[in-house]
Protein backbone atom coordinates (compact mmCIF):
# COMPACT_ATOMS: atom_id res chain seq x y z
CA UNK A 1 0.00 0.00 0.00
CA UNK A 2 1.43 3.35 -0.96
CA UNK A 3 0.85 6.71 0.62
CA UNK A 4 0.19 9.48 -1.87
CA UNK A 5 2.57 12.39 -1.61
CA UNK A 6 0.59 15.49 -0.66
CA UNK A 7 1.06 18.48 -2.91
CA UNK A 8 1.18 22.00 -1.62
CA UNK A 9 0.31 25.06 -3.64
CA UNK A 10 3.20 27.23 -2.43
CA UNK A 11 1.78 30.36 -4.04
CA UNK A 12 -1.59 29.87 -2.32
CA UNK A 13 0.11 29.36 1.04
CA UNK A 14 2.23 32.48 0.48
CA UNK A 15 -0.89 34.50 -0.40
CA UNK A 16 -2.58 33.36 2.82
CA UNK A 17 0.50 34.23 4.88
CA UNK A 18 0.77 37.63 3.19
CA UNK A 19 -2.89 38.36 4.01
CA UNK A 20 -2.46 37.16 7.60
CA UNK A 21 0.50 39.47 8.28
CA UNK A 22 -1.24 42.43 6.62
CA UNK A 23 -4.37 41.92 8.71
CA UNK A 24 -4.57 43.73 12.01
CA UNK A 25 -1.89 46.00 13.40
CA UNK A 26 1.33 44.00 13.28
CA UNK A 27 3.48 47.18 13.20
CA UNK A 28 2.09 48.16 16.62
CA UNK A 29 2.67 44.67 17.99
CA UNK A 30 6.18 44.63 16.57
CA UNK A 31 6.98 48.04 18.08
CA UNK A 32 5.81 46.95 21.52
CA UNK A 33 7.04 43.35 21.70
CA UNK A 34 9.64 42.58 19.04
CA UNK A 35 11.51 45.83 18.36
CA UNK A 36 13.77 45.59 21.43
CA UNK A 37 15.07 42.24 20.14
CA UNK A 38 16.34 43.71 16.85
CA UNK A 39 19.50 45.31 18.26
CA UNK A 40 20.13 42.15 20.31
CA UNK A 41 20.03 40.04 17.12
CA UNK A 42 22.33 42.49 15.31
CA UNK A 43 24.85 42.38 18.16
CA UNK A 44 24.64 38.59 18.46
CA UNK A 45 25.32 38.10 14.75
CA UNK A 46 28.30 40.47 14.85
CA UNK A 47 27.18 42.79 12.06
CA UNK A 48 30.00 45.18 11.16
CA UNK A 49 30.23 48.26 8.94
CA UNK A 50 30.41 47.21 5.31
CA UNK A 51 28.87 43.77 5.88
CA UNK A 52 26.24 42.65 3.38
CA UNK A 53 23.23 41.70 5.52
CA UNK A 54 19.95 40.00 4.64
CA UNK A 55 17.08 40.16 7.12
CA UNK A 56 14.64 37.38 6.18
CA UNK A 57 11.00 38.01 7.12
CA UNK A 58 12.08 41.47 8.22
CA UNK A 59 8.59 42.81 8.80
CA UNK A 60 8.90 46.46 9.73
CA UNK A 61 12.66 46.30 10.12
CA UNK A 62 13.13 45.51 13.81
CA UNK A 63 16.56 44.02 13.08
CA UNK A 64 17.22 45.43 9.60
CA UNK A 65 17.18 49.07 10.73
CA UNK A 66 19.63 48.56 13.63
CA UNK A 67 21.86 46.54 11.27
CA UNK A 68 21.88 49.42 8.78
CA UNK A 69 22.72 51.82 11.61
CA UNK A 70 26.02 49.94 12.05
CA UNK A 71 27.05 50.94 8.52
CA UNK A 72 26.19 47.58 6.99
CA UNK A 73 24.57 47.29 3.56
CA UNK A 74 21.18 45.77 4.43
CA UNK A 75 18.36 44.15 2.46
CA UNK A 76 15.14 43.74 4.43
CA UNK A 77 12.99 41.08 2.77
CA UNK A 78 9.45 40.15 3.66
CA UNK A 79 6.43 38.52 2.10
CA UNK A 80 4.11 41.36 3.12
CA UNK A 81 4.43 44.66 1.23
CA UNK A 82 2.38 46.48 3.89
CA UNK A 83 5.01 45.68 6.51
CA UNK A 84 7.82 46.74 4.20
CA UNK A 85 6.03 50.03 3.55
CA UNK A 86 5.82 50.71 7.30
CA UNK A 87 9.49 49.71 7.67
CA UNK A 88 10.50 52.17 4.94
CA UNK A 89 8.69 54.93 6.84
CA UNK A 90 10.35 53.98 10.14
CA UNK A 91 13.79 53.90 8.51
CA UNK A 92 13.19 57.30 6.88
CA UNK A 93 12.12 58.76 10.25
CA UNK A 94 15.47 57.58 11.67
CA UNK A 95 17.50 58.70 8.66
CA UNK A 96 18.56 55.13 7.85
CA UNK A 97 19.00 53.83 4.31
CA UNK A 98 18.52 50.20 3.34
CA UNK A 99 16.87 48.17 0.60
CA UNK A 100 13.33 46.86 1.13
CA UNK A 101 12.47 43.83 -1.00
CA UNK A 102 9.28 41.79 -1.22
CA UNK A 103 10.33 38.13 -1.11
CA UNK A 104 9.05 34.80 0.14
CA UNK A 105 11.40 33.18 2.67
CA UNK A 106 10.70 29.82 1.00
CA UNK A 107 12.00 31.09 -2.36
CA UNK A 108 14.47 33.92 -1.80
CA UNK A 109 15.62 35.63 -5.01
CA UNK A 110 19.25 35.98 -3.93
CA UNK A 111 22.29 34.01 -5.04
CA UNK A 112 24.45 31.84 -2.84
CA UNK A 113 26.99 33.77 -0.77
CA UNK A 114 25.35 37.08 -1.63
CA UNK A 115 25.43 38.13 2.04
CA UNK A 116 27.92 38.05 4.90
CA UNK A 117 25.15 37.78 7.49
CA UNK A 118 21.62 36.38 7.19
CA UNK A 119 19.28 37.19 10.06
CA UNK A 120 16.09 35.37 11.00
CA UNK A 121 13.90 36.63 13.83
CA UNK A 122 12.32 33.22 14.36
CA UNK A 123 13.53 29.66 14.19
CA UNK A 124 10.61 28.74 11.93
CA UNK A 125 11.79 31.14 9.23
CA UNK A 126 15.39 29.98 9.53
CA UNK A 127 14.35 26.36 9.10
CA UNK A 128 12.11 27.29 6.16
CA UNK A 129 15.11 28.79 4.37
CA UNK A 130 17.62 26.16 5.50
CA UNK A 131 15.73 22.92 6.29
CA UNK A 132 18.97 21.23 7.32
CA UNK A 133 19.11 23.60 10.34
CA UNK A 134 16.47 21.53 12.13
CA UNK A 135 18.67 18.44 11.86
CA UNK A 136 21.83 20.33 12.80
CA UNK A 137 20.10 21.83 15.83
CA UNK A 138 19.06 18.38 17.01
CA UNK A 139 22.65 17.20 16.55
CA UNK A 140 24.08 20.25 18.31
CA UNK A 141 26.14 21.24 15.27
CA UNK A 142 25.26 24.87 14.54
CA UNK A 143 28.54 26.75 14.12
CA UNK A 144 28.33 30.51 13.66
CA UNK A 145 24.53 30.60 13.65
CA UNK A 146 22.46 32.75 15.99
CA UNK A 147 18.67 32.40 15.95
CA UNK A 148 16.81 34.78 18.22
CA UNK A 149 13.29 33.46 18.72
CA UNK A 150 11.10 35.73 20.83
CA UNK A 151 8.49 32.98 21.24
CA UNK A 152 11.08 30.58 22.64
CA UNK A 153 12.52 33.13 25.04
CA UNK A 154 9.25 33.50 26.90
Amino acid sequence: MSNPTPTVDVQAVAAKHRAMWAWGDYPKLAAELVAPLGPVLVEATGVDPGDRVLDVAAGTGNAAIPAAQTGASVVASDLCPELLERGRALAAEQGVELEWREANAHALPFGDNAFDVEMFHTAEIAVAVYPKLALLARLGELPNIVILDAAASG
